[in-house]
């Protein structure tokens, strides 16, 4: 089973140079997690409050100056990857379409699906789920409608593996081995 989070393919790499901007443009400290937190908001990185006060933290590292002032710095400088960043999404889609497993995208709007996916989903190759969201971290700032669609998802597999095995023990059954002759229904007319 895989769970697609927000990565599509054509969205990423059409906003890319944006990205390329933000990351850039973040701030590289702050002189109190309370100013992370905020700047996080503001910048749109998230949206979610809660969110921000939970999930901004653990990616500082705190820092204490000789002269006793305090700051705060990104554990990890994003900013180092973006030259990587066009080959992380390149046939990102391709490869999600075609894995021969049960497949879930979850996407903040369904304008953010590129032609592959969305012909693909067209297809039914894989169950899509919206979680209404304007960012990138919907996971972050929407984790009780991410871990819905995940759980439903998952559910919905279990079930459809149970109806499977039922179909399955019924052929294996020695009742269902009578031939098409003893069934009078089934009998061929000539």
């Amino acid at each position: 089973t895989v769970v697609l989070l927000e990565s599509v393919e054509g969205t990423a790499t059409e906003g890319l140079s944006r990205s390329i901007a933000w990351m850039q443009a973040r701030p590289q400290s702050f002189g109190s997690l309370e100013d992370a937190i905020a700047w996080s908001l503001s910048s749109g990185m998230l949206t979610n409050p809660q969110s921000a006060r939970e999930n901004v933290p653990p990616r500082l590292v705190h820092h204490e100056e000789a002269d006793g002032k305090e700051s705060w710095s990104w554990r990890t400088d994003v900013s180092k990857a973006t030259s990587c960043l066009s080959h992380c999404f390149e046939g990102l889609s391709e490869l999600f379409v075609a894995l021969p497993l049960p497949k879930l995208l979850v996407v903040g709007a369904v304008d953010r699906m590129d032609a592959t996916l969305e012909a693909a989903h067209m297809q039914g190759r894989f169950r899509l789920d919206v979680v209404p969201h304007p960012g990138h971290y919907i996971h972050e700032d929407r984790p009780e409608e991410v871990a819905e669609a995940i759980a439903k998802f998952l559910l919905q597999l279990k079930q459809q593996e149970a109806a499977y095995a039922k179909i399955m023990e019924g052929r294996a059954s020695p009742s269902s081995s009578r031939s098409p002759s003893a069934n009078p229904k089934r009998q061929r007319v000539s």
